[in-house]
C-alpha cells in the first residue's frame, strides 16, 4: 500500500464526499497495516484540532496524508506517548474528539470554546492511559 493518498492535494475547499472517501482510505491501510498507517475521520481532526501547541499546522493540512502522519507523530512525542502503537494513539484522538465532535453538532461549543486547546501534558497522559487500556 502506498502511503501517499490525500485530498489536500488541489487548491480550495475538498468535497465532503473526498473527505469520506479519504477517511475510508485512511481507515482502510490502518486497518491492514496498524503499526504504519494512521486513521483520519471528523473525531481524529477535532481532538487533533484542539491541542495544546504541539505542531504548527494549518486545518487543512489534516487531509494530506503525508502531513497527517507527521501531525500524529509530533503528538506522540510531545505527549511522551510513543510506546502506544498507532492503533492505540488512533483510539485515543477518537474517543477525545467523539464528545468534541458530539458537542459542536448540538451547537454546545461556542466561540469561545471552539478555540480552547488540550490543557496539560499530565491530563493527556491520564486521558490516553484510560482510554487504552
Amino acid at each position: 500500500m502506498n502511503s501517499n493518498f490525500s485530498v489536500g492535494q488541489k487548491q480550495g475547499k475538498v468535497s465532503w464526499t473526498e473527505r469520506r472517501y479519504y477517511s475510508f482510505a485512511t481507515k482502510f491501510c490502518s486497518w491492514h497495516n496498524q503499526d504504519a498507517y494512521s486513521l483520519w475521520d471528523y473525531n481524529v481532526d477535532e481532538a487533533l484540532w484542539k491541542r495544546d501547541r504541539f505542531a504548527i499546522f494549518k486545518r487543512q493540512e489534516l487531509c494530506e496524508y503525508p502531513r497527517l502522519t507527521e501531525v500524529v507523530k509530533e503528538f506522540r512525542t510531545f505527549y511522551g506517548l510513543q510506546q502506544y502503537s498507532h492503533k492505540d494513539v488512533d483510539k485515543f484522538l477518537w474517543r477525545v474528539g467523539d464528545p468534541l465532535m458530539k458537542a459542536k453538532a448540538m451547537g454546545e461549543i461556542g466561540e469561545h470554546e471552539e478555540n480552547q486547546r488540550f490543557r496539560g501534558l499530565e491530563a493527556v497522559k491520564k486521558l490516553a492511559w484510560v482510554t487504552i487500556q
